[in-house]
């Protein structure tokens, strides 16, 4: 795209015609607008690209700045339009035709007439079909309307030019529909607030424009923001809507995607009163340029999660690939040489700014492109491309009058690089005086990375680890953390070096610490790796601290405890039986008559809900309303349930049933009071509550209690269970359906909550405490909660999930001092037993402890439980020197993914799941050399 060229002579045109030629560049789209010099200017460049006597192409792209409400105006679009249509430079492209047609494209357009009585009628009749072009051109225009209006425009278009297409559009303050939902649920987990607007302000103010934050905490913001976003950079979700629309003849429809290296305009309201920015960081250039070329990148060892190395089904849809733009500097994003005319007041941001080395890029794309496969790099060829803002995004514009620019609160402080070589090699890229550099193996032709200004190494060094206790797998986590700069880690540990320790942990100075403090051993030893990281040693016991000093803990980032107990946090979609007003909610939907595009974003719980109860309404005209069965239970009907999700699809790729399938197990999940807050019941006596803070605990016990024992607030459904929360997981959804759904939560956990404030034994709490144990104690879900769901994994990961569930049986029954412990004296193959038991015995007590998790009927997989059972009895918690290894590499790269939150930590994988549920379950079996996640 080509404009501002009113100072432009002949030879202005022939030096940018030779040089987008001479960069992959076929030829220009010539931005035609009111402007009464502008017919001269594009007569001249038709003439250049004659002159030039290379095959470079021209064609107009109709600015619909231009007048378009009568008749006349359509006159005037004909005319500019006939002028060129048999020029030799004009480009020419039909799709499914041998006669290919003059192209002719429009930036808007939309609400033309040009004196008809809709916009339809005006471009069918005084401009496609008019006698002066009818079967004379090829019309792709860009109409800034919803993909799934394009069909009024069958007969009257061949097909379209998706602008908006170049940039994330959808990243900006004050657009966060419904494909920014994921966007939402991150910025929102991270801040610790309700909506995403309040998210981005709150992200605005760690930056430095409002309350005080550390280091630490933008470090840890920017990188949680750098993941979230990068998932819309180069998108083709939009591509895949227009593509999608129905425009007549689809097959035959032409279809031109645009690239863009960046978007930022700043004009104030007494100018063109443009101030935005579309968000162009995590490479947008390069991934979108990937994402429309039909071969796998060539890459080889990724060490950087920005680049695309898997090709979208789109790319042979695409025909023509437009950039935007040569020089448009009012907007920033051109790559083409900064001369002709500048709007006033562009000249701030576009003065020394030279974009000209997207060309670099852009030539090794554009051939990418045409011949469906990347180029080779020859060795005279091999070039690294880097780019960066020259301020800070925090940075105070004191001389400025315009005001900030909306979305920059989303800007990332970073360089970016793309490396084109020949041959593998190791490349580092350096910021000056800071210590941040980033290195990677760059493998044949291309690989993006990128320098985050140090963040994520400032991330590290102000991490604080606890890591309990000190054996010999805890010791090897730690040492992959104090090498690479750790700042502090505490090891606590009350216990005294064994011979056993001496022999299995490498950092302890053999039989020269038997006796001593096993945690202070450990730390001398991790120390010599690396005084520059601050270690400490703590002797008390882990229980003590937990009665006593709860506070201390908060002080530390991560904890990580080896052989401790197992937690997971489980989503629950509601309670047995939905509440009212969300069951008289998802059956009020019209689901066969809806908007298609609505019926695609009705979030996945109300999915579920309809799906149950349909389904029991069927079973009760079979079974009776008496019959009590309130979910599916056999295997057969709980695959029936999951094909009657599938069933209500109306178009095979709508994700929130997708989602709703892949969650169809908490409609069969019992939902049940966790034993640990059942322990709270029976703990505490809570007839004397008083004014401080443990008996406002013990009284909200109480009143919980009560609640579970009662729950009056709805009698519709079932008591014995907790009140409702509020939290919601990111899903697909509108953002209306979403807050619809939020505000049906919110509602009915007021009702809950009230109700609690209402206890005799609760008067006078605090609101807030009230509502922060009702948020809290949802997460109380111990391993043996989160094993119904690993009951459902037994069909599709039988191996992991028995593995998970036996660890979380010998668990319980060494917190019950069934199970042996290891006499560290006598070698993994000596027990010391309380009580006589053989292997047998125990393998027997595992089946039956696990079979308490797990639903009447559930099968365990025999030949695989036969064998795992046996290896818990025969050696239920060997610290073997090789095992330690590898778990202290292993957890070591997930506690450094989540202090730098570069990386996403091992995840289930699931679309539909909550910040916490996020987290996945690593299996490893180092016997058959595999790991597994659930």
């Amino acid at each position: 795209m080509v404009g501002n060229t009113f100072p432009y002579t002949s030879q202005d045109w022939l030096n940018d015609v030779k040089l987008a030629h001479s960069s992959g560049i076929d030829g220009f789209a010539l931005n035609m607008g009111i402007d009464d010099w502008q017919p001269a200017r594009v007569a001249d460049a038709y003439a250049a690209a004659q002159t030039s006597s290379l095959d470079f192409k021209m064609f107009l792209s109709l600015d619909i700045i231009l007048p378009c409400s009568t008749a006349n105006d359509a006159a005037s679009l004909r005319t500019l339009v006939t002028t060129y249509l048999s020029h030799p430079n004009q480009l020419r492209y039909t799709r499914g035709s041998s006669e290919q047609l003059p192209l002719v494209s429009t930036f808007a357009g939309e609400s033309c007439k040009f004196g008809q009585a809709s916009v339809v009628d005006g471009w069918r009749s005084q401009f496609t079909q008019h006698p002066d072009l009818q079967g004379k051109m090829t019309f792709v225009p860009s109409f800034f309307v919803a993909p799934n209006q394009m069909s009024q425009f069958q007969g009257v278009v061949d097909g379209t030019f998706n602008w908006n297409g170049g940039w994330p559009v959808e990243l900006t303050t004050d657009s966060t529909g419904s494909s920014s939902n994921s966007l939402s649920s991150t910025l929102k987990n991270l801040l610790g607030v309700n909506t995403t607007t309040n998210a981005i302000g709150k992200f605005s103010n760690l930056l430095g424009t409002g309350e005080t934050s550390s280091s630490s905490d933008t470090a840890s913001g920017l990188l949680s923001l750098e993941d979230a976003l990068s998932n819309f950079i180069g998108s083709t979700d939009s591509d895949s809507q227009f593509l999608n629309a129905s425009i007549g003849n689809t097959s035959n429809n032409v279809y031109i995607a645009a690239v863009s290296p960046w978007f930022f305009t700043h004009f104030g309201k007494n100018s063109f009163n443009k101030n935005f920015l579309y968000l162009a960081d995590q490479h947008l250039y390069s991934k979108r340029w990937e994402s429309l070329i039909p071969a796998q990148v060539p890459l080889g060892t990724d060490s950087d999660l920005n680049a695309t190395s898997i090709q979208p089904s789109i790319s042979e849809q695409v025909d023509i690939v437009e950039i935007i733009s040569w020089n448009d500097y009012g907007e920033s994003h051109y790559v083409g040489p900064i001369e002709g005319a500048l709007p006033t007041g562009s000249e701030v941001w576009t003065d020394g700014m030279n974009h000209t080395a997207w060309l670099s890029l852009t030539s090794y794309y554009a051939s990418a492109f045409k011949a469906g496969t990347y180029p080779s790099v020859s060795s005279n060829e091999e070039r690294v491309v880097v780019w960066s803002r020259t301020h800070p995004a925090s940075a105070d514009a004191t001389s400025d009058t315009v005001g900030s620019v909306p979305g920059s609160e989303l800007v990332l402080d970073a360089m970016w690089a793309v490396t084109l070589l020949s041959q593998p090699a190791n490349v580092t890229l350096q910021i000056i005086p800071s210590s941040s550099n980033s290195s990677t193996d760059s493998p044949l032709a291309q690989q993006s990375f990128s320098v985050p200004a140090g963040l994520r190494q400032a991330a590290l060094e102000s991490a604080r680890i606890l890591v309990i206790p000190a054996t010999a797998t805890a010791t090897s986590i730690l040492k992959n953390l104090v090498l690479p700069g750790l700042g502090h880690f505490t090891v606590m540990d009350d216990k005294a070096v064994t011979g056993a320790d001496a022999g299995n942990n490498f950092f302890l100075d053999g039989s020269k610490s038997i006796g001593k403090s096993r945690a202070e051993e450990a730390v001398k030893g991790l120390m010599e790796m690396n005084d520059g990281v601050e270690g400490v040693a703590d002797v008390r016991d882990i229980d003590e601290v937990l009665k006593n000093d709860q506070g201390w803990l908060k002080s530390f980032n991560i904890v990580v405890a080896h052989n401790g107990f197992l937690l997971n946090f489980l989503f629950i979609i509601g309670n047995t039986k939905a509440f009212p007003a969300l069951l008289e909610y998802a059956m009020s939907l019209p689901l066969d008559t809806m908007d298609i595009t609505d019926h695609a974003h009705i979030p996945f719980p109300v999915i579920l809900v309809r799906a149950l109860e349909e389904w029991r309404r069927e079973r009760e005209q079979v079974t009776g309303p008496s019959s009590g069965i309130g979910s599916p239970r056999t295997s057969a009907e709980k695959k029936a349930f999951k094909e009657r999700i599938r069933a209500m699809m109306r178009k095979f790729d709508e994700e929130n049933f997708e989602e709703a399938e892949a969650q169809a197990f908490k409609c069969w999940t019992p939902t049940v009071v966790p034993s640990e807050v059942r322990e709270l019941f029976t703990l505490y006596s809570l007839s004397k509550p008083s004014s401080s803070t443990s008996s406002s605990f013990a009284a909200l016990i109480s009143a919980l209690s009560q609640f579970v024992q009662n729950n009056p607030a709805s009698p519709q459904y079932t008591s014995g269970l907790l009140p409702l929360t509020s939290s919601l997981p990111d899903m697909k959804s509108s953002t209306e359906e979403y807050v619809k759904l939020q505000k049906l939560y919110r509602a009915q956990s007021e009702k809950e909550k009230c109700f609690s404030q209402k206890l005799p034994c609760s008067k006078g709490l605090e609101r807030q405490r009230v509502e922060g144990y009702q948020s809290g104690i949802k997460g109380a879900f111990g391993a043996d909660h989160w094993s119904f769901f690993a009951a459902d994994k037994l069909s599709t990961n039988p191996k992991e999930a028995a593995i998970h569930l036996a660890l979380a049986a010998a668990r319980k029954l060494r917190a019950q001092g069934v199970l042996p412990l290891l006499d560290p004296t006598s070698g993994p193959n000596n027990t010391s037993i309380k009580g006589i038991l053989d292997q047998k015995n125990l393998k027997d007590l595992l089946t039956a402890e696990v079979r308490t998790f797990l639903p009447p009927g559930t099968e365990l997989p025999e030949a695989d439980w036969s064998i795992i059972s046996g290896e818990i009895a025969r050696a239920p918690s060997a610290d073997l020197p090789t095992t330690a290894a590898f778990l202290g590499g292993l957890v070591a790269q997930e506690v450094i993914k989540m202090i730098t939150k570069q990386y996403i930590p091992i995840s289930a994988g699931n679309a539909a799941s909550t910040a916490n549920e996020q987290m996945g379950i690593c299996v490893i079996d180092l016997v058959e050399t595999w790991t597994g996640i659930l």
